[in-house]
């Protein structure tokens, strides 16, 4: 759950309006979603970055934002689904356009926006469905740009990540040197001698 404040310009005055909104989607409402729309958050994420055109990015869009989106009141959560003050608030003025808007031409980020709304456990188990699993041996033959990717920073390394990273550091160190000392100096024949044709 997370607050964003979005501006937008008033249709009849010109003038710009600011307002927070709140969203998040519970563990509950996802259990909700999967019996009213046969469809578990796995598939929406999937659905989401392989949509092929803008219209079927649109409407899984809209679902999201329509389940997610509310207001903070004190210690409680108003959805705008049940609360209509809240629903009028979001989506009869702009602010519903311009987070679309924002969303759309925002590329990765506007996923981003939407995975946020979902408890972490949720998107950990989807990524670790989607992540490609590698064996030791190939950890240590990729490309150092491409390691990094998987591995994170040192920090965000997991013990065994560290151990692979500890080993890859080692293997280049016993890499031979193919630095300047090492180069065959080139054969530029007898002094003297004639070039052969």
């Amino acid at each position: 759950m997370f607050p964003r404040t979005i501006t937008w310009k008033d249709p009849f005055t010109q003038k710009e309006v600011s307002r927070e909104f709140w969203f998040g989607i519970t563990p509950a409402e996802i259990a909700e979603m999967k019996l009213a729309h046969r469809k578990d958050l796995s598939e929406y994420l999937d659905a989401i970055i392989e949509a092929q055109d803008n219209r079927e990015l649109i409407l899984l869009y809209k679902a999201l934002i329509e389940e997610g989106v509310g207001v903070r009141e004190e210690a409680r959560f108003l959805k705008a689904r049940d609360y209509p003050d809240v629903h009028k608030d979001f989506f009869a003025t702009g602010a519903y356009n311009q987070l679309f808007v924002d969303l759309l031409q925002s590329g990765d980020q506007g996923v981003k926006f939407l995975t946020d709304m979902f408890p972490m456990e949720f998107i950990h188990e989807w990524e670790a469905k989607h992540q490609k699993s590698y064996t030791d041996a190939e950890l240590l033959e990729l490309p150092e740009p491409e390691f990094r990717e998987i591995a994170g920073d040192w920090k965000d390394m997991d013990p065994h990540m560290h151990g692979i990273a500890m080993r890859r550091q080692e293997l280049r160190r016993n890499e031979p040197s193919h630095g300047p000392r090492n180069k065959k100096p080139k054969y530029k024949g007898k002094p003297g001698a004639k070039k052969s044709a």
